[in-house]
Order: structure tokens, then sequence, then C-alpha cells
């Protein structure tokens, strides 16, 4: 795999201080992965999903597959590993 680094928002990116390097669509990132930005030890995959949209937001979002029925979906589908952080309280 890949390993990019990129921002989604040039405009985001440009009023706080980053340089423009490119426009990136979602599906050119499919197949590729990323540092996690708080866990350097973490290297996570780019995945496509269809409640993923543009007109919602960057398009770019983070998953959550233990607290969250699409984000359960879409880690299934790319037999992705699913944590829950929490203890459940009985």
């Amino acid at each position: 795999m890949k390993t990019v680094i990129c921002f989604s928002c040039d405009h985001y990116a440009a009023t706080n201080g980053f340089n423009y390097i490119s426009l990136l669509t979602g599906r050119s990132l499919e197949g590729t992965s990323y540092i996690h930005p708080c866990r350097s030890d973490q290297v996570l995959p780019f995945v496509p999903a269809a409640h993923v949209t543009t007109s919602k937001g960057t398009g770019l979002v983070h998953t959550a597959p233990a607290h969250g029925p699409e984000d359960y979906l879409v880690a299934l589908e790319h037999s992705m590993r699913i944590v829950s952080r929490f203890a459940v309280d009985v």
C-alpha cells in the first residue's frame, strides 16, 4: 500500500498556514493508507463508504465501527478489526 499525507480542503489549509499541495478525490485515496495523527504506530486504510459524501462535509471522515451502525457495516465490508475502547457497566 502507498502512504499519503494530504489536506482535504485547500481553504482550510490556506487559512491555517499550510501549503496547498494538490486536490485529491476520495476515490483516488482508495487502497492507500495514512498514519494516525495521534498514534504514529498505527497505519490505517482509506476505505470508501456510501454514507460519506462531500455534500455533508469534506468527504473524509473517521470511522468508529464499535459505535455506529454505518461504520460497523463498512468495517465488516472491508474486514476491519472492530475495537471498543469503553467497558460496559452491568
